[in-house]
């Protein structure tokens, strides 16, 4: 039970390998939206109807557009664009890549059933997540796009890495490498922390309301920035101002009191560290793609970023509420 995919190091190796593969599919599936290929493949799994997609309209039969239009498909949906379909297949590749690293992950998993059962059950739980995910992009296909579902897809990409996260973090209960925790954190940063990633989801989930005002505000190619946040309206406003300031001004006063009190733990402050060098981040990217009309590079690495802060804020949100010296009793 020491070897190979049974391996303590192992499991968290696949495990963040796993976490990352979500946060390429959020990277892809943004890419996807972006470039308004969302459509690329009308149906779902198949690519028009094949496992995998044509290079030229050619390849289709002639009377395609008349088959899709027959289950409610706009001319534009079905219309056939090599760039467009090609990008959404890569899209749905690395679904099934990041899938099949979920499975592995639930394999090597189970060696800790008789130890500490919660890891195994963390990482079930994120791969039946994964597969209602998939079938959640299928939804997503199915609706020609419609944004609550877009935004559903999005926090459930974000509930799967917290699983793993977590399960990561007690996966090293019993062995060497957990950190001997000599202190405990006031009750008061546990709740700022906790309000610091609530905050951090509450802001991605307002991002995904936003890039479909982006969507109309990109088609009437506007270049003045006061008419765009004009254009964008209270969502965007809330989004970028207020909730996007909120975050870091909780996160830079968690990590400050954490810093200079009695509180200090070196730990605690490399997370917050790296969750504050992301927001900034965050925000840079915000206000480029406000100043510069919202070009799809800075709209995917806005997005890209924004759930990597979620990742980093909720490990360090972990670390702090499970850090005293019995951090581990709710979960055994």
């Amino acid at each position: 039970m020491n070897k190979g995919v049974f391996s303590g190091k192992f499991f968290r190796r696949i495990s963040n390998i796993s976490i990352i593969s979500v946060f390429l599919v959020i990277f892809a599936g943004a890419f996807v939206r972006t470039t308004g290929a969302g459509m690329g493949c009308p149906d779902w799994p198949t690519c028009f109807g094949m496992i995998i997609p044509p290079t030229d309209e050619s390849q289709l039969p002639a009377d395609y557009k008349e088959r899709y239009k027959r289950e409610n498909y706009s001319e534009e949906h079905v219309t056939f664009n090599v760039t467009k379909t090609w990008t959404e297949y890569i899209n749905r590749l690395i679904g099934a890549l990041a899938g099949l690293f979920f499975l592995l992950t639930a394999i090597s998993s189970l060696q800790f059933w008789r130890k500490n059962r919660n890891v195994t059950i963390l990482a079930i739980i994120a791969l039946i997540l994964m597969g209602i995910q998939g079938w959640l992009g299928m939804k997503v296909v199915f609706s020609a796009l419609q944004q609550w579902l877009i935004t559903i897809h999005m926090v459930l990409a974000l509930i799967i890495v917290a699983c793993l996260l977590l399960a990561v973090y007690v996966s090293r209960k019993d062995e060497k490498e957990v950190l001997l925790i000599q202190s405990s954190v006031n009750g008061r940063i546990k709740t700022a922390a906790i309000a610091a990633t609530a905050l951090t989801l509450l802001q991605v989930i307002l991002g995904t309301q936003v890039r479909e005002q982006v969507d109309h505000v990109n088609g009437m190619a506007i270049n003045d920035t006061d008419k765009l946040i004009e254009l964008l309206g209270s969502v965007f406003r809330s989004h970028e101002a207020n909730t996007g300031i909120l975050i870091l001004f909780v996160s830079g006063l968690l990590w400050a009191i954490i810093k200079f009190t009695s509180n200090n733990r070196k730990d605690i402050n490399r997370c917050l560290q790296v969750v504050l060098a992301f927001i900034l981040l965050q925000i840079t990217t915000g206000v480029f793609n406000l100043t510069s009309a919202f070009p799809a590079v800075a709209q995917v690495t806005h997005i890209t970023l924004g759930a990597t802060t979620f990742g980093f804020q909720f490990y360090a949100m972990m670390v702090i509420l499970f850090s005293s010296k019995k951090k581990h009793e709710l979960m055994a």
